[in-house]
């Protein structure tokens, strides 16, 4: 069963002789009425063993850049739903986003990206995607029924939970293909509406948005929508291949994700980037606390149910320079490479020497790498999210390239680095000021945590980057840390109550 956002993908070698086709759907995608894309999903039985295998290609807007989406999905599994292997390949723009397999043996799943092989508990309670897709038939569901299902989302490497709850029938449209004419047709559907199970990313509570599906008299899905937080209503319609892709994208009539997510301000701030202190006024209707995080440069003051003060100081200069890097495991995330920090890499490492020089303080370090970024970078919202190595040989992206790629460089140099994802104070033309999602770099110097941004190049950043979340990036292969920002997104207000 699909479940919105998260994007469970995964891919193994394709079928070989002998098998029957047990199924073929097609479906089409919208978001706020606009086409977006298609999905292609393929059933397949040889030996005993199904293999689901699904094609998802969308189209989406961000920061006036088209990119597309091209993500290939499978799991073989048994007829009774166990699973026997999952992967996924995805990529994003010109980027291949990412490709793992992994396979289940006993109460263990062997998760191989590339060369490296990890091992983590198997909840054998999930079920294959194809047994997901055919629970409403094998349940016999009808109106007033509740059941629960167990997925696992490869993208996040952690089971998910979800509560079923079927409603009455209700009329709804359908997509149809009449000649050469795309249609929508009222016809009566049982609704089901499922909710995920909380997810911890990060050490972030996430909440995935609720999805509603629509069934037909056989218990399959014929319709289905959630809500792309901050963006607007994602509808998919179950028809024919001939209207799937009947109609082609309209770039002009998509969304801009970057844009629709800005969140308005009651006022300007003079001189925004050199600010030392501010306090803001903040209404987070989120469940779970106030999402932002608490360090040496930002504390939650007077919090009174949803609402809260957020005070927020410029951390500037590197502390104590005698203080030395913790030494123990708990720290060593920071420093190790991994797939998006890929600080080991020889372009990489070369980088930092060309850059740093005979530099040896790890401040002054630090604050070179910043500019070396700042000033070789291009900037570019058309990039997917490649590996830092990959941007080092291209030099063009956004705040997201920029970060990883400084966070990759002051590793090769011996400087922990984390990245710091939250909010920073702009303006937009017709939008006035506004608070925009943006990623930065921490580096861990003379004792304490300083934010860089080399988007800036100023060695510092002001009291107007607003942190939510801070990530290593370490044991993951996917986007995954940046799922506890979709809860939030269109659930804050922002008032500035003062800045010097």
């Amino acid at each position: 069963m699909r479940y919105g956002l998260l994007l469970v993908l995964v891919l193994i070698p394709a079928c070989g002789s002998g098998t029957k086709v047990v199924s073929e759907t097609w479906q089409a995608t919208y978001l706020q009425g606009a086409r977006i894309g298609h999905t292609h999903t393929r059933v397949t039985e040889s030996g005993g063993v199904l293999t689901l295998t699904r094609t998802i290609r969308l189209t989406v807007k961000r920061y006036g850049s088209v990119l597309p989406i091209e993500i290939e999905q499978t799991c073989t599994e048994r007829p009774d739903g166990s699973v026997l292997t999952l992967g996924l390949n995805q990529s994003l723009g010109k980027d291949k986003q990412t490709s793992m397999t992994a396979r289940i043996e006993g109460k263990k799943l062997f998760i191989k990206t590339g060369p490296a092989e990890r091992r983590i508990d198997w909840d054998d309670s999930c079920l294959g995607l194809y047994a997901q897709e055919q629970a409403f038939a094998r349940n016999k569901s009808k109106p007033g029924d509740t059941f629960r299902l167990s997925t696992f989302e490869l993208s996040a490497e952690l089971p998910l939970g979800l509560k079923v709850t079927l409603k009455p029938a209700e009329e709804v449209d359908r997509l149809v293909l009449k000649g050469d004419v795309l249609q929508r047709e009222k016809v009566s559907l049982v609704r089901a509406e499922i909710v995920s199970d909380k997810l911890w990313i990060g050490g972030k509570e996430t909440q995935l948005p609720p999805k509603t599906v629509w069934l037909d008299d056989e218990g399959q899905v014929i319709r289905e929508q959630f809500e792309f937080p901050g963006l607007g209503m994602v509808t998919q319609y179950t028809t024919s291949k001939e209207a799937a892709t009947h109609e082609a994208i309209a770039p002009d009539l998509l969304p801009d994700l970057g844009m629709n997510i800005m969140i308005p301000l009651n006022k300007e701030i003079a001189n925004p980037y050199e600010t030392q202190q501010a306090i803001y006024r903040i209404k987070a209707d989120v469940e779970g606390g106030a999402p932002f995080v608490q360090d040496d440069r930002q504390q939650i003051k007077l919090p009174l149910g949803k609402t809260f003060e957020l005070w927020v100081q410029s951390v500037r200069g590197p502390g104590d320079r005698s203080a030395k890097v913790p030494s123990g495991k708990e720290f060593a995330e920071f420093i190790e490479p991994n797939r998006f920090i890929d600080s080991d890499n020889e372009r990489i490492k070369t980088l930092a020497r060309t850059i740093v020089g005979d530099e040896k303080q790890p401040y002054e370090m630090a604050i070179k790498l910043e500019k070396g970024v700042h000033d070789r970078m291009q900037f570019d919202a058309g990039v997917g999210f490649p590996p830092a190595s990959q941007t080092a040989r291209e030099f063009r992206g956004d705040c997201r390239q920029h970060a990883l790629l400084l966070a990759a460089l002051l590793r090769a140099s011996g400087i922990p680095s984390r990245t710091a994802l939250g909010v920073i104070y702009t303006r937009e033309p017709g939008k006035g000021p506004v608070f925009a999602f943006h990623m930065w770099t921490e580096a861990y110097v003379g004792g304490r945590w300083l934010a860089l941004d080399a988007i800036q190049g100023k060695g510092f950043v002001g009291a107007t980057h607003l942190t939510m979340v801070h990530h290593s990036w370490a044991g993951t292969q996917t986007l995954a840390p940046l799922l506890p920002i979709a809860g939030v997104l269109g659930k804050l207000k922002i008032e500035v109550t003062q800045s010097r």
